[in-house]
């Protein structure tokens, strides 16, 4: 069975940890949406798995239904978090924590690469 029918916009983080682990498994993600009111579109935790013998995806899935731009927060288990402005819908973003990159946001030629990662 295939469904072919595309219904609305979404994108998925994948994360890696500012020790290097991929996954960075218990890091809660937060998709925003993008402008000078972000509301909270939807959240989740990185894990390994959910359930007797289950297995999640290491990379997160957001369903954004008709926002095109978004804003990405993530609060790794170190403390340390990263947010991630001006991201389109319908990509792979890589947050990697331990190198300071984003893959994905876009940014004005005025504006700094995004700083990640950020301690509060």
């Amino acid at each position: 069975v295939r469904n072919d029918w595309d219904s609305g916009n979404w994108v998925k983080v994948k994360l890696i940890s500012p020790r290097g682990q991929a996954g960075a498994f218990g890091a809660k993600v937060r998709v925003f949406t993008a402008g000078e009111k972000p509301r909270l579109i939807s959240w989740r935790e990185a894990r390994s798995a959910n359930g007797y013998l289950g297995q999640d995806d290491q990379v997160l899935h957001f369903g954004l239904g008709e926002h095109f731009m978004v804003r990405i927060e993530v609060e790794f288990v170190t403390g340390e978090s990263a947010t991630v402005d001006k991201v389109f819908a319908k990509q792979t973003v890589t947050i990697d924590a331990s190198r300071g990159e984003a893959s994905g946001a876009v940014q004005d030629q005025d504006e700094a690469s995004p700083a990640l990662p950020q301690s509060e």
